[in-house]
């Protein structure tokens, strides 16, 4: 049954069976247009991009899709696949992002910024269309909130509702001004160029703050050390940060001494206190980037060197 939630203006079903899925996608297939919205985590909470719910609104009732619990998603990406069917979003870059890395290429997509920019309307968010036109300053308190958690409360089911659900009038209302100042055809051209948006792929690197500091024997071994916190990041199912700041790992390599004094006492996750394996792997990837450049590059005692990577941890 639909959720009749207060101040929300169309019903929501929170869809987490496979019945219910058949029965919104069944509804969905005889529109001809629907709003949909995402939710994900993006190295926030969790480790790479990972989506947390899927929002769609077809004029009456809004859908809130989890695929956490429905994991064939096929019958929906079939809908977004059809070019005969209109998909209205708000600033769709991460949304056909995430959409692509679970194996749906969506097609006739009409996104309201590019749409609110060329009809030169004054509004700079989603949030202030909504103001404009309703007099209702949307609430953005959860946009951070954990969607990976279940069950999602209340207030998130209303937020992710309200995400959606006002998106089709905006689409109204920018064909009528798209068509009285003639830029129908341009916005047409730009949102078949949101079907090409590319996903960005999540690649370790030095920032361009590191590579103008280090010279590139330091930038060699700074770039080891992440490729080893994404590594334990990947395993933790974290975002790398979490593991260790990029200044811990710049003062471990300026410092090695110091570092090798107390290691991993500071500015590392302390789930690394007991993963002996991990530690190892740390000291190996400082001893083998560091040996190779020990001739240009550093000066001073380099006994410590020697036997890195049989560094006797606490067991």
């Amino acid at each position: 049954m639909p959720v009749d939630l207060n101040h929300h203006p169309a019903p929501i079903r929170y869809i987490d069976t496979t019945a219910a899925f058949a029965a919104a996608c069944k509804t969905l297939a005889q529109k001809d247009v629907f709003a949909f919205d995402t939710e994900f985590d993006r190295f926030y909470r969790e480790y790479g991009f990972k989506l947390s719910l899927i929002q769609v609104f077809d004029g009456e009732e809004c859908f809130l899709i989890d695929p956490l619990a429905i994991k064939d998603l096929q019958p929906l990406w079939v809908l977004f696949e059809d070019p005969r069917i209109c998909k209205v979003v708000y600033s769709c870059s991460e949304d056909i992002q995430i959409l692509k890395i679970n194996g749906c290429n969506p097609k006739n997509i009409y996104d309201l910024q590019i749409a609110a920019k060329l009809c030169n309307y004054p509004a700079n968010s989603l949030g202030d269309l909504i103001f404009k036109a309703f007099d209702i300053r949307p609430d953005k308190s959860h946009q951070k909130s954990n969607w990976r958690r279940r069950p999602l409360t209340q207030d998130q089911i209303l937020y992710a509702g309200n995400d959606v659900s006002r998106l089709l009038y905006f689409k109204d209302l920018f064909d009528k001004i798209s068509a009285e100042r003639g830029v129908t055809r341009m916005i047409e051209e730009e949102n078949r160029a949101c079907e090409n948006i590319p996903v960005s792929e999540y690649k370790v690197k030095l920032s361009v703050a590191q590579k103008r500091k280090y010279d590139h024997a330091h930038q060699k071994i700074l770039l080891a050390l992440l490729h080893w916190r994404n590594d334990v990041a990947m395993e933790y199912n974290v975002p790398p940060a979490n593991i260790v700041s990029d200044t811990t790992l710049e003062s471990v390599m300026e410092d090695k001494n110091k570092f090798l004094q107390s290691p991993f006492s500071k500015g590392f996750s302390k789930r690394l206190t007991d993963d002996h394996l991990n530690q190892k792997k740390f000291l190996q990837a400082l001893a083998k980037s560091i040996q190779p450049a020990l001739t240009n590059s550093f000066n001073g005692p380099v006994v410590f060197l020697i036997r890195i990577s049989e560094w006797p941890l606490a067991r």
